[in-house]
Formats: C-alpha cells, sequence, structure tokens
C-alpha cells in the first residue's frame, strides 16, 4: 500500500494482477511448447474451474479457447444465481401455502357448510330439549 495513493493507483494494479492471473489461466488450460503449431486447449472434465469477471475477457485468452469453460461466469450470473434460487423457493412456499391457505371460493364453501352443520347442532338440541321438556312434563 502506498500512501497517499489514488484509488486509480489501485485500479490499475488489480487489473495488472489479474490480468497476470488470467494470461496464467489461459497458457495452463493449453498443452505443448507455446511455438508449437500443435498447441492445443486441454479439456478439463475432472475439475471445475470457476473464474469470476467483469465485462469482456481479453481477446488474447478468449482467441486461444476455442470454446470457453462452461464454468466461466460473469459477476452479473453470480448475482442473478442466488436470486433465481430465492424466487424458486419464494414459488416453492406460494404452492405449499396455496394449500394450506383457502381461495375465495373455498372459504365460502367452508362457510356455507359451517352454517349448514350449526344449523343441523341447533335443530337436535331444540328437539332434545322439547324431548327432555315433555317427558319432564309427563313425569310430573
Amino acid at each position: 500500500r502506498v500512501e497517499g495513493a489514488a484509488l486509480e493507483f489501485y485500479e490499475a494494479a488489480a487489473r495488472r494482477s489479474i490480468r497476470q492471473v488470467f494470461l496464467d489461466v489461459a497458457a495452463g488450460l493449453c498443452e505443448g511448447d507455446e511455438q508449437s503449431p500443435e498447441k492445443r486447449p486441454i479439456i478439463l472434465e475432472a475439475q471445475n474451474v470457476w473464474i469470476t469477471y467483469k465485462g469482456k475477457l481479453p481477446g488474447r485468452i478468449t482467441g486461444s479457447l476455442k470454446t470457453p469453460p462452461t464454468a466461466l461466469r460473469s459477476e452479473k450470473d453470480d448475482i442473478e444465481s442466488p436470486i433465481e434460487k430465492l424466487e424458486g423457493s419464494v414459488a416453492d412456499l406460494n404452492k405449499k401455502l396455496s394449500v394450506l391457505i383457502p381461495s375465495e371460493d373455498e372459504k365460502k364453501r367452508r362457510d356455507e357448510q359451517f352454517a349448514a352443520f350449526y344449523d343441523y347442532c341447533i335443530e337436535v338440541t331444540r328437539r332434545n330439549f322439547v324431548k327432555i321438556f315433555e317427558e319432564g312434563k309427563s313425569l310430573q
């Protein structure tokens, strides 16, 4: 760290550093001598290579790879991936809640069933009271 250095100084140093990382990655993905015409990209199947980058890669690196690795992601992907997971979780939760929270038609149907059951209970109770009252009168 340089005392009194401007932010641009650190940004430039970071760019130089990351540029070297990309050059090393590109060199590591290619086999053979750099001067050799048989230099070919190595296909990495057993490894996941995660490279986060902002914007476009330098043409030198992308030109050395016939097809960019599927694990190459941008900062936008880094943000969108958790958002997509969150949206999926919200959708799953909504599906579960839709089973627990009845619709308006379901509420109306339940209210009608409850009202019918309530009326039935009142009628049965009334009949029982009448029956008990009549039995009580006959005992006197």
